[in-house]
Protein backbone atom coordinates (compact mmCIF):
# COMPACT_ATOMS: atom_id res chain seq x y z
CA UNK A 1 0.00 0.00 0.00
CA UNK A 2 2.44 2.69 -1.41
CA UNK A 3 0.30 5.80 -0.89
CA UNK A 4 -1.20 5.50 2.27
CA UNK A 5 1.41 6.46 5.08
CA UNK A 6 5.21 6.01 5.13
CA UNK A 7 5.03 2.26 5.01
CA UNK A 8 2.06 -0.63 5.05
CA UNK A 9 1.22 -3.59 3.42
CA UNK A 10 -2.32 -4.86 2.63
CA UNK A 11 -4.03 -8.34 2.17
CA UNK A 12 -7.56 -9.65 1.43
CA UNK A 13 -9.13 -8.76 4.95
CA UNK A 14 -6.58 -6.41 6.72
CA UNK A 15 -4.65 -3.41 5.70
CA UNK A 16 -1.97 -2.09 7.89
CA UNK A 17 0.53 1.23 8.17
CA UNK A 18 2.31 3.25 9.94
CA UNK A 19 2.98 6.94 9.68
CA UNK A 20 4.98 8.87 12.15
CA UNK A 21 4.61 7.23 15.54
CA UNK A 22 0.98 5.50 14.70
CA UNK A 23 0.69 2.19 13.70
CA UNK A 24 -2.72 1.45 12.48
CA UNK A 25 -4.15 -2.15 11.53
CA UNK A 26 -7.88 -2.25 9.80
CA UNK A 27 -9.18 -5.68 9.29
CA UNK A 28 -12.10 -5.87 7.04
CA UNK A 29 -15.61 -7.60 8.30
CA UNK A 30 -18.34 -6.62 6.15
CA UNK A 31 -17.35 -3.73 4.10
CA UNK A 32 -15.58 -3.98 0.52
CA UNK A 33 -12.25 -3.55 0.17
CA UNK A 34 -12.58 -0.31 -1.60
CA UNK A 35 -14.30 1.08 1.29
CA UNK A 36 -11.10 0.06 3.25
CA UNK A 37 -8.36 1.60 1.45
CA UNK A 38 -10.34 4.47 1.15
CA UNK A 39 -11.03 4.56 5.54
CA UNK A 40 -7.10 4.07 5.76
CA UNK A 41 -6.21 6.68 3.30
CA UNK A 42 -8.95 9.28 4.96
CA UNK A 43 -7.68 8.26 8.35
CA UNK A 44 -3.51 8.55 7.29
CA UNK A 45 -4.53 12.12 6.43
CA UNK A 46 -5.50 13.29 9.99
CA UNK A 47 -2.15 11.59 11.39
CA UNK A 48 1.35 13.41 11.77
CA UNK A 49 3.45 12.26 9.46
CA UNK A 50 6.45 12.61 12.22
CA UNK A 51 9.94 11.98 10.19
CA UNK A 52 8.20 10.33 7.16
CA UNK A 53 10.45 7.62 6.79
CA UNK A 54 10.90 4.14 8.60
CA UNK A 55 12.79 4.28 11.71
CA UNK A 56 16.16 3.49 11.42
CA UNK A 57 16.02 0.37 13.71
CA UNK A 58 13.17 -1.21 11.60
CA UNK A 59 15.59 -0.99 8.69
CA UNK A 60 18.24 -2.68 10.85
CA UNK A 61 16.63 -6.28 10.66
CA UNK A 62 17.95 -8.79 8.73
CA UNK A 63 15.91 -9.31 5.65
CA UNK A 64 13.69 -6.17 5.88
CA UNK A 65 11.40 -7.23 2.70
CA UNK A 66 10.86 -10.68 4.35
CA UNK A 67 10.12 -9.08 8.08
CA UNK A 68 8.96 -5.80 6.95
CA UNK A 69 5.25 -7.10 6.85
CA UNK A 70 5.62 -8.77 10.58
CA UNK A 71 8.00 -6.41 12.37
CA UNK A 72 7.08 -4.65 15.24
CA UNK A 73 8.47 -1.59 16.98
CA UNK A 74 8.47 0.28 20.25
CA UNK A 75 9.34 3.74 20.86
CA UNK A 76 10.80 5.32 24.26
CA UNK A 77 9.76 1.91 26.03
CA UNK A 78 9.89 1.49 29.67
CA UNK A 79 8.77 -1.65 29.79
CA UNK A 80 8.82 -4.38 27.29
CA UNK A 81 4.98 -5.68 26.48
CA UNK A 82 4.15 -9.28 26.20
CA UNK A 83 5.45 -10.09 22.72
CA UNK A 84 4.09 -12.66 20.93
CA UNK A 85 5.51 -15.35 23.47
CA UNK A 86 6.35 -15.00 26.67
CA UNK A 87 10.63 -14.65 27.20
CA UNK A 88 11.82 -14.51 30.94
CA UNK A 89 14.90 -13.09 29.83
CA UNK A 90 13.41 -9.64 28.91
CA UNK A 91 12.67 -9.30 32.80
CA UNK A 92 16.40 -8.44 33.24
CA UNK A 93 15.79 -5.89 30.28
CA UNK A 94 15.74 -1.70 32.11
CA UNK A 95 15.16 0.65 29.91
CA UNK A 96 14.14 3.77 31.79
CA UNK A 97 12.80 5.26 28.53
CA UNK A 98 15.95 5.33 26.47
CA UNK A 99 15.73 2.68 24.43
CA UNK A 100 13.58 1.81 21.45
CA UNK A 101 12.90 -2.30 19.69
CA UNK A 102 12.19 -3.95 16.89
CA UNK A 103 10.85 -7.54 16.57
CA UNK A 104 10.67 -9.36 13.09
CA UNK A 105 10.09 -13.20 12.66
CA UNK A 106 11.56 -15.23 10.03
CA UNK A 107 9.27 -18.41 9.86
CA UNK A 108 9.44 -19.83 13.56
CA UNK A 109 12.52 -18.06 14.41
CA UNK A 110 11.86 -14.12 15.94
CA UNK A 111 14.67 -11.88 16.51
CA UNK A 112 14.58 -8.67 18.99
CA UNK A 113 16.53 -5.71 18.61
CA UNK A 114 16.69 -3.33 21.58
CA UNK A 115 18.85 -0.27 21.02
CA UNK A 116 19.93 1.63 23.75
CA UNK A 117 20.45 5.12 23.79
CA UNK A 118 23.41 5.16 25.95
CA UNK A 119 26.61 3.13 25.80
CA UNK A 120 26.37 3.08 29.58
CA UNK A 121 23.15 1.83 29.18
CA UNK A 122 23.62 -0.37 26.75
CA UNK A 123 26.53 -1.99 28.88
CA UNK A 124 24.85 -2.62 32.30
CA UNK A 125 21.61 -4.02 30.31
CA UNK A 126 24.00 -6.28 28.12
CA UNK A 127 25.77 -7.96 31.89
CA UNK A 128 22.22 -8.19 33.08
CA UNK A 129 21.18 -9.66 30.36
CA UNK A 130 23.68 -12.29 30.22
CA UNK A 131 23.35 -12.56 33.49
CA UNK A 132 19.76 -13.51 33.39
CA UNK A 133 20.74 -16.15 30.47
CA UNK A 134 23.02 -17.83 32.77
CA UNK A 135 20.53 -18.60 35.64
CA UNK A 136 17.72 -19.55 33.04
CA UNK A 137 20.13 -22.20 31.48
CA UNK A 138 21.07 -22.85 35.41
CA UNK A 139 17.09 -23.39 36.17
CA UNK A 140 16.55 -25.25 32.77
CA UNK A 141 13.83 -22.36 31.52
CA UNK A 142 13.83 -21.22 28.06
CA UNK A 143 15.96 -18.76 26.61
CA UNK A 144 17.06 -17.21 23.63
CA UNK A 145 18.30 -19.68 21.13
CA UNK A 146 21.33 -16.79 20.58
CA UNK A 147 21.98 -13.57 22.15
CA UNK A 148 24.97 -10.96 21.66
CA UNK A 149 25.72 -6.94 22.11
CA UNK A 150 25.86 -5.12 18.73
CA UNK A 151 27.12 -1.60 19.20
CA UNK A 152 24.41 0.11 21.56
CA UNK A 153 22.18 -2.94 20.14
CA UNK A 154 20.92 -5.87 22.66
CA UNK A 155 19.91 -8.90 19.85
CA UNK A 156 18.42 -12.21 20.48
CA UNK A 157 17.10 -14.71 18.27
CA UNK A 158 14.40 -16.80 19.73
CA UNK A 159 13.07 -19.88 18.50
CA UNK A 160 15.47 -20.62 15.62
CA UNK A 161 16.10 -24.15 14.66
CA UNK A 162 19.74 -23.96 16.05
CA UNK A 163 22.06 -21.69 17.26
CA UNK A 164 23.85 -21.42 14.16
CA UNK A 165 21.19 -20.07 12.19
CA UNK A 166 20.20 -17.90 14.95
CA UNK A 167 23.77 -16.92 14.40
CA UNK A 168 23.55 -16.00 11.04
CA UNK A 169 20.49 -13.75 11.84
CA UNK A 170 22.75 -11.42 14.27
CA UNK A 171 25.72 -11.67 12.01
CA UNK A 172 23.19 -9.09 9.74
CA UNK A 173 22.19 -6.68 12.77
CA UNK A 174 24.95 -3.77 11.56
CA UNK A 175 25.10 -0.80 14.28
CA UNK A 176 24.98 2.60 12.76
CA UNK A 177 24.96 5.23 15.22
CA UNK A 178 22.85 8.43 14.21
Amino acid sequence: VNNIGTAGFATDNQLAFFKGQNFVQITRTKTSAANLIELAQNLSETLDKGEGDIPPLVKHLPELEVTQKNAVFLNGFTTLPRFPLEFPVLSAVQSGGNADAVMGTYGKSKILIIEFNTPQLATENDQRIKNRIQELWKLGQPSPTAYRRVGNYSVFVFDAPDEASAKQLIDQVKYEQV
